[in-house]
């Protein structure tokens, strides 16, 4: 059995090393002259994966912000953490044993007659779907003003018209961090408009260095994927495995990636997704809610890590939600939009199964 990857990304690099550290020789494609490196992958540590031991840096503490105050979570068994994208390439080339790059190869799978391909490239999203666009800096102050203990996973103290808006802190020391602005929205937001935001919110910590960026766009949509052609599997973004709600995508990846290679590895088809019908459909009601009201996004994000434990907010948000965690978020959340939504979004779910309009 022959395999291919198309795309060195996160995604791609990720299952090239699961499939080589169990003995499954694969080409990788990549129509750059090298793998990217300007990201950063982030999440709750609900899990060890292949990576875990490049974390550099973990978040016990972790707030929201909004015009009406400030929620503040303490996490004692699943940290915040980061991955800086260059370590990650660095270590997985470094593990790819007997795979085969080919940089600077733009291909498709109709190019490629390997038996199975894994195809990473981007879909583009279809008009009108919600997207998480966000553009970020790394800086480095003068002086100390960052607590590296504390991430603020989401400012909301910033203008709203032009749908769900909020900036994220993630320091690393006292004089470094991540400042990154988010927005979900069907609006172009156009570079200006973020480096304008940027500007405002650097502007009080005093001189500072940007030391590097980072961006990007993820579609927040909970439709079902297009089937694959034949012997082609999406992996990524392009597979779904980005969350729909809130952009988190690298511990879905290893998950993928790991099902993937042990599939192979015992001769059966690899899985095309590793996220369960339950998480779809909660996201499908969330994104719902939120779409219906963006100017109650703050209020809902504030009341989540206000009022849920935040080891259990972190296992749901990342998918290893128990019964009880589930519903500690349910009750945190007001009843009745939330129900009227869910019962849309189910009734949406069984005539899409019954093929009915």
């Amino acid at each position: 059995m022959s395999a291919a990857i198309i795309g060195a990304g996160m995604s791609g690099l990720s299952l090239a090393v699961a499939l080589a550290e169990r003995g499954i020789e694969v080409d990788v494609y990549e129509a750059a002259e090298a793998p990217p490196r300007e990201r950063t992958f982030c999440g709750f540590e609900v899990e060890l994966h292949p990576f875990s031991d490049l974390i550099g840096h973990r978040w016990t503490r972790v707030a929201v912000a909004t015009d009406e105050g400030e929620a503040h979570s303490f996490l004692t068994m699943h940290p915040y953490a980061m991955i800086e994208g260059s370590a990650f390439v660095d270590d997985a080339l470094s593990r790819l044993g007997g795979a085969r790059l080919h940089f600077g190869r733009s291909v498709t799978p109709d190019d490629l007659d390997a038996d199975l391909v894994f195809d990473s490239r981007p879909i583009p999203a279809p008009a009108g779907t919600l997207l998480q666009v966000f553009r970020g800096r790394f800086v480095r102050t003068a002086r100390p003003v960052f607590d590296p203990r504390q991430a603020m996973l989401m400012d909301f103290r910033v203008d709203q018209s032009r749908g769900v808006h909020f900036l994220y802190v993630l320091p690393t020391s006292d004089t470094e961090a991540l400042v990154e602005d988010t927005y979900f929205t069907r609006e172009t937001i156009t570079d200006a408009d973020f480096e304008r935001c940027l500007d405002e919110a650097l502007a009080p910590l005093g001189p500072l260095e940007v030391t590097g960026t980072e961006g990007g766009v993820i579609p927040m949509s909970t439709e079902p994927l297009a089937p694959s052609p034949e012997r082609v599997t999406r992996i990524g973004i392009a597979g779904g495995m980005a969350k729909p709600s809130t952009g988190y995508a690298f511990a879905f990846a290893q998950r993928h990636a790991q099902a993937i290679a042990e599939a192979l590895a015992e001769g059966e088809p690899p899985p095309t997704t590793v996220r369960s019908e339950r998480d779809r459909l909660l996201d499908a009601i969330f994104l719902a809610r939120l779409d219906a009201e963006p100017t109650r996004a703050p209020e809902l994000f504030h009341r989540l890590f206000d009022r849920v434990n935040a080891d259990s907010l972190a296992r749901f948000l990342m998918e290893a939600a128990s019964t009880s965690d589930l519903l500690a978020v349910m009750r945190s959340l007001p009843a009745g939009p939330f129900t009227l939504e869910a019962m849309k979004v189910l009734t949406r779910s069984l005539k899409r199964r019954v093929g009915m309009p």
